[in-house]
């Protein structure tokens, strides 16, 4: 059984059954699934069109919150693209739950990293990150409950319903966490 213990010691993550890890890194524990039916994908295979696959490490209070790259982005960012700031990124649009950035020359699509930040219903804001065009997976970050750092890659064919996907995988580990009580402090 592979647990996953906070830095408070106040909650952990276990690692359903079904699902395997190859890492040893007492840190981290990664691991795979199909989207949407959630079936494991063995460790070490090749990446899957409907792979999800999950890296959950704990948040470290010297520096929490910091995997939370929507926070931080939408602090920094500039109003537009500015060629002699390339390095950050600007604001693109807001369309819905979502606010849009990109990093790089608009006109240089090949080499564009695009951000879609939103608030997920936990109320934690959550950065996905498409990092170039040519690339086959989105890569989320986000915070679960102040215990654990939450990235999780999504195969491109999947989609980008992030809201949903965030949810079935937010749904997954937070059942999988127990908190401590107060009796067990």
């Amino acid at each position: 059984m592979r647990q996953l213990h906070s830095s408070d010691g106040k909650a952990t993550f276990t690692l359903p059954q079904k699902y395997e890890t190859n890492n040893t890194n007492t840190e981290l524990i990664t691991f795979a699934f199909h989207y949407p039916d959630m079936a494991p994908i063995t460790q070490g295979s090749a990446p899957k069109k409907d792979e999800i696959k999950i890296y959950l490490s704990r948040t470290t209070v010297s520096d929490f919150p910091r995997i939370n790259d929507a926070e931080n982005m939408e602090k920094n960012a500039i109003d537009q693209f500015d060629p002699s700031r390339r390095g950050l990124e600007y604001r693109v649009e807001n369309r819905g739950i979502y606010r849009r950035y990109q990093q790089g020359n608009p006109k240089e699509l090949e080499s564009l990293s695009t951000y879609y930040i939103f608030q997920a219903a936990d109320g934690q804001p959550v950065a996905i990150k498409d990092p170039l065009p040519f690339i086959v997976s989105f890569k989320a970050l986000r915070t679960i409950d102040d215990h654990f750092d939450l990235q999780y890659t999504i195969a491109k064919p999947i989609g980008k319903d992030f809201i949903k996907i965030d949810q079935v995988v937010t749904d997954l580990i937070k059942k999988n966490i127990t908190i401590a009580s107060s009796s067990e402090e």
